[in-house]
């Protein structure tokens, strides 16, 4: 199993609005064929305003699977609306 954590700090432009839709798409992602488990976590409203905005946790059987998810329209999409809006983002896989 491989666990797929990605994490994004958004631009300071339209921040609650970025954020919120972001989540909205990335939660559908959860239901794909090809995740085997997933959440969306956001940070806590009393957390280090530093902290990233929002993460993925996502486990798939593999790292075939997780190729698949990254190509997948529904994924493409999270990125195309991602790609103007974060300032920073972070990824590991790690099998678990």
């Amino acid at each position: 199993m491989i666990r797929h954590i990605v994490m994004f700090k958004l631009q300071a432009e339209n921040h609650e609005e970025s954020l919120k839709e972001a989540v909205t798409l990335a939660k559908t992602l959860t239901g794909l064929e090809e995740v085997a488990s997933g959440e969306v976590v956001c940070n806590h409203k009393d957390a280090d305003p530093t902290n990233y905005d929002f993460a993925l946790v996502f486990d798939f059987v593999s790292f075939a699977a997780l190729g698949a998810y990254q190509v997948h329209p529904e994924h493409l999409k999270l990125k195309a609306l991602l790609k103007d809006k974060i300032q920073a983002r972070s990824c590991v896989d790690y099998e678990i």
